[in-house]
């Protein structure tokens, strides 16, 4: 587990595992970031300056032909379990502690990522994997103060890697230090996640399997068997998450994304009836002004879209003071 220190430092986040990005000196609240399906604990949440966009564009005209797989996913990983911070603004460092000066900024990595033959072996880890680490990690950097509250905020598949691993606290009954995640949790926002499963009639699924086998990449395919609305498994999950929050009063933040990324022929990746858990007691849901990829991307305070997950990180701890 890394530590980065103050929000005025400069930051170095790790691959894998947690970073604590900023930690005031009594912190009330704990907010962590947690990536999707082919993400990054730091880029995931980084809005690009334009130095760094036209940086890139040379980069990959002479470094490799830009592909449609790889406009897509994003830039390659850096074998570098340590990663210094991509030029531009990340915002969980950046942005958030200044309207939340009390709060401890944490980010989680983990590998589900697609990559090519001769970089290495792809995790074979299932997303009920993921969520145990995630739990275990979670735990152990909470123990100096395991009753403080903690917001979730997730992208894609973070938020059922979220929701999994939530499930498996409730269930440690007579395992306290573990259980006290799921009952230190005030609310969870979420970026596009697929609650109901990502359409298997889009192009979303056919684009990373089809089009990442035939340019030698490997793919974990028991994480995305788990994006479709045909597996029990996402339909227990989604049965019982709405049950946590009853019996919890948990806040919900769903945001959707409103455009299409370029390659899927104006379909999302996705759709507005799967991104949300259809709980109109407990569920807040809005629309972000951009594309699955870049939904949770924002350049600074003053940006309109930035406004929305704010007001939700600031309006959670409030309403449940409140309660």
């Amino acid at each position: 587990m890394a530590h980065a220190g103050s929000a005025a430092a400069p930051v170095k986040v790790s691959a894998a595992g947690l970073t604590v990005l900023t930690e005031p000196e009594a912190p009330s609240l704990d907010i962590v970031f947690v990536h999707g399906f082919t993400g990054h604990p730091e880029r995931t949440w980084t809005s690009p300056s334009v130095a760094a966009t036209s940086s890139a564009t040379s980069t990959s005209s002479t470094d490799e032909r830009p592909s449609k797989f790889r406009r897509i996913l994003g830039p390659r990983k850096s074998s570098a379990q340590q990663l210094s911070g991509p030029t531009g603004v990340y915002w969980p460092h950046a942005l958030l502690p200044q309207t939340l000066p009390d709060a401890r900024v944490l980010t989680y990595g983990y590998d589900t990522n697609v990559r090519h033959a001769f970089v290495g072996p792809v995790s074979k880890n299932s997303l009920y994997d993921h969520a145990g680490d995630f739990l275990v990690s979670l735990e152990a950097e909470r123990r100096a103060d395991p009753q403080r509250r903690l917001i979730l905020v997730a992208h894609s598949l973070g938020g059922l890697l979220v929701k999994e691993m939530l499930r498996r606290s409730r269930g440690y009954e007579k395992q306290p230090d573990f259980r006290t995640v799921f009952e230190s949790t005030v609310g969870i926002i979420f970026f596009g996640t697929p609650h109901q499963g990502a359409d298997p009639r889009t192009l979303a699924h056919h684009v990373v399997i089809s089009l990442a086998k035939a340019v030698g990449f490997r793919v974990n395919e028991q994480v995305m068997e788990a994006l479709f609305p045909a597996a029990e498994y996402l339909k227990q999950l989604r049965d019982e998450f709405n049950h946590m929050i009853d019996e919890r009063g948990w806040i919900i933040h769903s945001f959707q994304e409103q455009y299409a990324l370029p390659g899927l022929f104006g379909k999302k990746v996705v759709e507005d009836d799967s991104s949300c858990i259809w709980n109109s007691a407990a569920e807040i849901v809005q629309h972000i002004g951009s594309n699955h990829k870049d939904m949770c991307r924002f350049p600074g305070l003053q940006d309109l879209e930035y406004r929305k997950p704010n007001a939700g990180h600031l309006g959670m701890p409030v309403a449940i003071a409140k309660a």
